[in-house]
């Protein structure tokens, strides 16, 4: 496997879209959103995850840093790797956090001398086009993980088989994209990951729907009202409310999740994998 040159400069192309906030992903959200966004989902992973005996983990293609800040408060050490020019947002992100190393390589060119009790994988397969790759880096992910270990995928299925999406024909839902550079996403059905993970010793736990993306496609009409309508739902689900966080996830997850898989070529899923 090698990661594209494209993707990593594609990626870097998007570093001014961060404006600093470790949530972005670079779109072109409003911040208040994808901070809404992240703790609705981190909400989720934290109601499914016992942190107390995880003490290392490692968070690959970490972006701004959204989930390498969201753990570290929770794990003895992160390491947080980022191939792309957007390393430097995530340097910037994490600089006051002790525990926190970041290095500026790929996935491929992580060293297999160290493993890890929690590995990170967020928005990261999707991008992966060819299958082979993807299987080279489930079982890298099985290789580095310590047994009892768990690994936290968020990512994109298909909720119709698979699916190859070019992103430039979208230029109004997605990030821009340079000229010379392609963007696609490969969406895989639900069951490819729970059967390769599988096939590299690591057992599902959990498959759940994340509705976060119901707040990133509100009609545009709403947009003019979405600093106040994220203040109001930021407030929401602050720390002080978790529990109402958790109550509400349960309610809506279901529902929405439906809708998604029924509307949607595409469905976002939290995925929580334990190796035996």
């Amino acid at each position: 496997m090698k990661t594209s040159e494209q993707s990593i400069n594609l990626w870097s192309s998007w570093k001014s879209h961060f404006s600093g906030n470790p949530t972005s992903s670079g779109s072109r959200q409003d911040p208040k959103m994808t901070v809404l966004i992240h703790a609705v989902e981190a909400a989720t992973v934290r109601e499914l995850v016992d942190f107390g005996p995880i003490e290392s983990l490692l968070d690959i293609g970490a972006g701004g840093g959204r989930w390498t800040k969201e753990f570290s408060r929770s794990v003895d050490s992160v390491v947080s790797i980022e191939p792309s020019d957007i390393f430097q947002i995530l340097t910037e992100n994490v600089r006051d956090i002790p525990n926190v190393q970041c290095n500026k390589i790929s996935f491929e060119q992580l060293s297999e001398d160290r493993c890890y009790d929690m590995i990170v994988v967020s928005g990261v397969l999707l991008q992966v086009v060819e299958d082979v790759d993807v299987d080279f880096f489930i079982s890298k992910i099985g290789r580095i993980l310590n047994p009892g270990g768990i690994v936290f995928l968020r990512d994109f299925v298909a909720s119709r088989g698979k699916t190859m999406i070019d992103w430039k024909l979208y230029p109004s839902v997605t990030r821009p994209i340079p000229s010379k550079c392609r963007y696609w996403e490969r969406l895989r059905p639900q069951s490819y990951y729970e059967n390769l993970f599988q096939k590299n010793g690591l057992n599902i736990e959990f498959c759940v729907p994340s509705h976060a993306p119901f707040f990133q496609y509100l009609p545009s009409y709403l947009r003019v009202a979405q600093p106040y309508i994220g203040k109001l739902l930021q407030s929401i689900f602050s720390k002080d409310n978790l529990s109402f966080v958790l109550i509400y996830n349960r309610l809506v997850r279901r529902v929405y999740a439906k809708l998604q898989d029924t509307f949607s070529v595409r469905a976002c899923r939290l995925f929580i994998f334990r190796k035996i």
